[in-house]
């Protein structure tokens, strides 16, 4: 993304980096007082594809997109540890929220940077403009998904994916929290 919104507004200084909450404290503490940094925060819609997206990531080491073959990459689905993690999202985005409440930003779905093609320009539109470089004109990305099954194909249990599908609580889980500025 980083390297896309550069190349889309070459006029900008901007120098980015991912930043997570398991980063530490005084990283945020420092981008948050920063008045001149912009942040982007970005994240996955479909928890599901995003879990398994990491699972297998962790498994195989393979964390983007590659053009060799890395064999049979489904991952079996715990319902409970996808529980918990789905919950540490949520406590992890509410805790950012509040550092980042005043800050010049703005929030892009991954889904839309791999999606239709206004959708990618809407976001990358977005981008710019809180970076302070647009408008812009704005090429389009080729953003190259890691796995473009659906998610449930991705699980060599995916008996255990229909379970958890079926169950309300797990399912409210699976939703990213609402949280103000989004």
């Amino acid at each position: 993304l980083v390297a896309e919104t550069a190349a889309l507004a070459p006029q900008a200084q901007c120098i980015g980096f991912k930043l997570f909450p398991e980063h530490g404290e005084q990283l945020l503490a420092f981008v948050c007082t920063a008045p001149e940094i912009a942040v982007v925060t970005l994240e996955r819609a479909d928890r599901l594809a995003q879990w398994a997206s990491l699972q297998i990531a962790l498994r195989t080491g393979a964390w983007v997109h590659t053009m060799g073959e890395v064999g049979d990459t489904r991952v079996r689905f715990e319902p409970a540890r996808f529980a918990a993690w789905c919950e540490r999202l949520d406590t992890d985005a509410r805790r950012i929220e509040r550092l980042l409440w005043r800050k010049r930003r703005c929030h892009v779905l991954y889904e839309d940077l791999t999606g239709e093609p206004e959708a990618r320009a809407a976001a990358l539109a977005r981008v710019v403009d809180t970076i302070g470089a647009g408008p812009a004109p704005l090429r389009m990305p080729t953003i190259r998904r890691q796995d473009c099954r659906p998610a449930r194909e991705r699980f060599s249990n995916p008996e255990a994916v229909d379970a958890a599908l079926a169950d309300p609580a797990l399912r409210l889980l699976m939703r990213p929290a609402p949280r103000p500025g989004r």
